[in-house]
């Protein structure tokens, strides 16, 4: 069963996915979502989550002027 929000201040996200591929093109979309007591942790783990898929993506030859961050 779910159980209710916190009461504390919190930030959500959503998102979905589509795939739209032409040869050796693909878009991709993603969430990182964080839960912490504070805004300033969770701000931090955010950070630290972004920058470990943005390392990935370019660890897999993923041009960095292709990474766009959206909201």
């Amino acid at each position: 069963m779910a159980t209710d929000m916190p009461s504390e201040p919190f930030v959500v996200s959503n998102g979905s996915a589509t795939i739209d591929i032409k040869p050796d093109l693909a878009t991709i979309h993603f969430q990182v979502q964080v839960t912490e007591l504070k805004s300033t942790d969770a701000m931090e783990v955010f950070a630290e989550r972004s920058e470990f898929i943005k390392k990935f993506l370019l660890n897999i030859k993923l041009r960095a002027k292709s990474l766009m961050p959206q909201n």
